[in-house]
């Protein structure tokens, strides 16, 4: 069997362009560069001019439930019911990784809410997993509402950007025990802090107006750690101890990061026979919260921000005539 060599010159010739793109795609990935997340990017950068012309915003949603994707549909379907009259539609994740496919700009991504429930981390190339939280980090900063999930905190997620970003660290978990009758376990007694919102000011009195006063959530175990004095309890309970007395911890933190904030949720357990109920069921309570955290509780900036200023520094002045 013969080659005709000039015949297959002539082929190579008549294909050389996509050869050497080809090659050069080859060459740019052997060194670490990689075209395709780049184009998803700039795919979804296009969109959010596009989404954003029309007035339309996104909460991009993440958990870890490990139920083939049932908790994260469920909780995105009851999240959209929610929050699409608001003009919010909800992107729920498959994997965390998939957050560096996005363009984060804060006027179109309303929110990022990664819900942890069982110390999984954002990534297990620990490379990767930096990139996913300094784009997080960034986001919130630049003026996005960041709500992080239970474990998303833990020290063994190994997520120090995000914990330096909302200013604590989980360190001890107390399972709710069974009750031995076969009743319902007892859920954890959420309780409003309104002294916080003195400390917020009045930018954000539709948040507390919106917030449940005091839900019973069944969070499955009482969580402790380490907060920053500039972190802000929106909602604390009351943590039982051995010897018969109690300690007051956070269930919802709230921080200021740059023009944007952060916020943890405590509501996340998960459990043996499935997700955490607030979550995979999903409860009414949870989403309100959510829907709150989404719609008031990121700082205002810009003119609309100076407008509602003078609005209410007029009010006060009025009032205190």
């Amino acid at each position: 069997m013969t080659v005709d060599l000039a015949a297959v010159w002539s082929f190579l010739v008549s294909i050389w362009t996509e050869l050497l793109i080809v090659l050069i795609v080859i060459g740019l990935r052997v060194v670490g560069v990689d075209f395709y997340p780049k184009l998803l990017l700039a795919f979804d950068w296009t969109r959010t001019v596009l989404r954003r012309g029309v007035g339309r915003q996104r909460l991009i949603l993440y958990t870890d439930v490990d139920d083939a994707g049932t908790t994260r549909i469920n909780l995105t379907e009851a999240l959209s019911d929610v929050l699409g009259p608001h003009r919010i539609s909800v992107i729920g994740l498959r994997n965390p990784e998939e957050i560096l496919r996005y363009h984060l700009h804060p006027a179109q991504t309303r929110g990022v809410a990664i819900l942890l429930t069982d110390v999984t981390m954002l990534s297990t190339n620990r490379r990767i997993r930096q990139k996913i939280q300094t784009k997080l980090l960034r986001y919130a900063q630049n003026g996005g509402m960041l709500m992080l999930g239970h474990d998303t905190l833990y020290r063994r997620s190994r997520n120090h950007l995000l914990q330096n970003l909302a200013g604590g660290s989980l360190e001890e978990f107390r399972p709710i025990a069974e009750p031995d009758n076969g009743t319902p376990r007892p859920g954890v007694q959420y309780r409003l802090n309104r002294a916080a919102a003195g400390e917020l000011g009045g930018e954000f009195a539709e948040l507390f107006e919106e917030l449940p006063e005091n839900p019973l959530l069944d969070d499955g175990e009482y969580v402790t750690g380490t907060w920053n004095e500039d972190v802000l309890w929106l909602y604390t309970t009351e943590k039982p101890l051995d010897d018969g007395s109690t300690i007051t911890i956070p269930t919802l933190t709230y921080r200021p990061a740059g023009r944007g904030a952060v916020c943890w949720l405590h509501s996340g357990d998960h459990k043996a026979n499935g997700g955490p109920l607030p979550i995979s069921k999903p409860d009414e309570n949870f989403l309100a919260i959510l829907r709150a955290l989404l719609l008031y509780a990121r700082p205002r900036h810009g003119w609309r921000a100076k407008r509602l200023a003078k609005q209410r520094q007029a009010q006060e002045e009025q009032t205190a005539r």
